[in-house]
């Protein structure tokens, strides 16, 4: 996702922001691993990848801003890394003075849809906000964990109930 910035933002704010968005919201620390019998997904207590990129497209015309935007775009979506990570990045293209700079957010689809996408900007402009004015935002309580959820879903379809409804479906 590609958006307008529309004043210039710090990279230590933006860092930091993406660092609490990534404690915050487990699944983008989601880890997937093929093994015998099948995929088998973890949870990485941390993200230990650097994830925001600075790139300045000051100096570039218009026309190689769009191009060096889409070539930059592409590397980052091909770095996403579903056994090693990251499964978020971003990359902040500062216009200087110029125009509006860019922030480009790729997360893996894996772990991402229409909805987590609005949460997601929702958090970091919340983060960024109040970040930039020096306060320490609070994100909203976290609900039930994407691993507690998974957890939780393993062993209700365990159970003996719900084995006596297999014919039905």
């Amino acid at each position: 996702m590609l958006l307008k910035v529309l004043k210039p933002l710090k990279m230590s704010v933006l860092t930091t922001a993406f660092k609490k968005l990534l404690e915050h919201h487990d699944a983008l620390r989601l880890r997937f691993h093929k093994e015998e019998g099948g995929w088998k997904q973890s949870n990485a207590p941390k993200e230990l990848h650097q994830i925001v990129e600075y790139v300045d497209v000051s100096k570039f015309s218009e026309e190689q801003r769009l191009k060096k935007v889409e070539e930059i775009g592409e590397r980052t979506q091909r770095k996403l890394n579903l056994s090693e990570g990251p499964l978020i990045r971003a990359v902040y293209f500062d216009h200087g003075s110029g125009g509006s700079s860019r922030l480009l957010i790729v997360v893996h689809h894996l772990v991402m849809d229409g909805v987590s996408w609005r949460i997601l900007l929702e958090d970091l402009e919340m983060l960024v906000c109040g970040l930039e004015t020096g306060q320490t935002p609070a994100l909203p309580e976290k609900t039930t964990s994407y691993q507690e959820w998974a957890q939780a879903l393993y062993q209700y379809a365990k159970e003996e109930s719900l084995l006596t409804e297999l014919a039905y479906w």
